[in-house]
Formats: C-alpha cells, sequence, structure tokens
C-alpha cells in the first residue's frame, strides 16, 4: 500500500499550526513541520500532534527550503502543504484514491479557494488557482527559486486535476497582507539579480505595476469581488512595482554599500 508524507514549512505558525496538522492527518502516514528556527509555540504544538519537528537554521529561500525538506520524507508520495491551507475530507478522499492509483510520473494538481481578510475571492486570477502538490517521492521534486517555486515538470510528466478545493486563508490581516508581499517582491527581485537578470529602465516598476492592476481587475474580472477585488488588485499592482523596483535598485547596492565603507575608513 503505497504512503504519502505530508510537509509543511513553517516559522512561527502557532495561529495556524494545529489545524494544518490535523487536516493532514486525514490522510497522511506521516507529518513533517521544517520549521525556520520558531521562536513562538509551532515546535510545541506540533510535537504534541505527533508530527515530526525538524528544526533548520538556515533559510536559502522556499524553492531550496522545500528540496531539503523532502529529503526528510520517508513515504511514497509527496504532499506539500503551507500553513495557512487546509484540507477539506472531501480533497482527503480524493488524494488517497489518487496515491492508490497513481503512476509515478502522475502529478495532481488541486484547485485552490483562496481567502483575503475572510472573503472569499472568485476572481482576480484566484480561482480555480490550481496547485501542484502531491507527486511520487522518487520522481520529482521542487526547482531552486528562492520565492514562488514550483514542481519540476519532466518530459513524461502527467498532470491530474482534482475535484474538490484546497482552502486557503491567504491574508488573514492587512498587516500579513502588506508585509508577505514585500518579503516576496524582495526575494523574488534577489533571486533574478542572482541569475544576471536585470530591470534596465527606472520607469518599468511603474509600467509592470500599472499593467499587473489592469490585467487583475478588469481583464481578470477582479471589479466583480467589489471592494475586495479592488484592493487585492492594488495590492498586486503594488507587489508587482516593488519586486521591479528591487530588481532595479540592485544594481546601485553594491557601489552604495562599497562607498559607505569608505566613507568610514576614511573617518
Amino acid at each position: 500500500m503505497k504512503t504519502i508524507s505530508a510537509i509543511v514549512i513553517t516559522k512561527n505558525e502557532e495561529m495556524h499550526i494545529e489545524s494544518c496538522i490535523k487536516c493532514l492527518q486525514q490522510f497522511a502516514d506521516e507529518v513533517i513541520i521544517f520549521d525556520s528556527m520558531s521562536t513562538d509555540r509551532t515546535g510545541e504544538i506540533a510535537t504534541s500532534l505527533g508530527a515530526k519537528f525538524i528544526p533548520e537554521p538556515i533559510f536559502p529561500g522556499y524553492g531550496p527550503q522545500r528540496i531539503k525538506a523532502q529529503k526528510h520524507a520517508s513515504c511514497d508520495f509527496i504532499f506539500f502543504l503551507d500553513s495557512d491551507e487546509r484540507v477539506t475530507p472531501e480533497l482527503a478522499a480524493e488524494i488517497k484514491e489518487f496515491v492508490a492509483n497513481a503512476k509515478d510520473n502522475e502529478v495532481l494538481a488541486i484547485p485552490r479557494e483562496n481567502y483575503v481578510l475572510g472573503q472569499k475571492i472568485m476572481h482576480c486570477g484566484y480561482y480555480p488557482d490550481h496547485v501542484m502538490r502531491l507527486y511520487c517521492n522518487s520522481y520529482t521534486t521542487y526547482n531552486d527559486a528562492l520565492v514562488h517555486e514550483k514542481i519540476i515538470i519532466k518530459k513524461d510528466t502527467v498532470i491530474k486535476y482534482a475535484k474538490n478545493n484546497l482552502i486557503h486563508h491567504t491574508y488573514l490581516t492587512y498587516d500579513s497582507l502588506l508585509t508577505k508581499n514585500i518579503r516576496y517582491s524582495e526575494a523574488w527581485a534577489r533571486d533574478r539579480f542572482q541569475k544576471n537578470k536585470k530591470c534596465r529602465f527606472f520607469i518599468t516598476p511603474f509600467v509592470k505595476g500599472a499593467f499587473n492592476f489592469f490585467y487583475k481587475y478588469f481583464i481578470r474580472l477582479g471589479i466583480l469581488d467589489g471592494k475586495m477585488g479592488l484592493i487585492i488588485s492594488l495590492i498586486s499592482a503594488f507587489y508587482t512595482f516593488n519586486k521591479y523596483f528591487a530588481l532595479y535598485s540592485f544594481k546601485y547596492e553594491a557601489k552604495a554599500i562599497e562607498n559607505v565603507k569608505k566613507d568610514i575608513t576614511v573617518k
């Protein structure tokens, strides 16, 4: 009988971790919490619920972190879940059925219901928002992108689509909405810069941000989600502006730091 390792990447997730682990225990043979040195009760709660808690002192980025976490899994199939996501009983049953019949090269893409400040978002590209999270342990893993990491899809990969939704409480507070977007934009830009991809023109962040708003609000029909659709479209535009502006600024960063060091040396 095929087995499933469920893995969650965490840092200070005591608010989410209990519900997250319990929903995984509906179908997983082992639950692994791969933690970036939480300072709250994440580890205590995870351990008390029988999860395997693994502290990891270095966070190299989301893709590399998932790759490292998978190496601790002992089961046939891997299922990754974010701490603010929940697997419904219906989806849990579908996951078990998929694994029982799946070939090694089959990957399950799951539609995700996204909630922002408690409101279900049906547009802005937020639904069905398929995410590929379930795959054979020996077949593939994630790429090494620092943010927006994805499963490596091979030439013979067969993608199957789940019928039941994954629930995602993506932003519970305004603070989490802003801080997550800023953190992701910096990580995206850093990843691109390290791969020698640059933003050459000062106007680019403004153009990209404006187009993103137009795309989310009008093309992806965010306007139909009312006030929240407008907020999401604006935040998405802000995120897009930030990531390209960060990429643009990095080419000046090294020179600025060097100049400060010279000033300190002179004094």
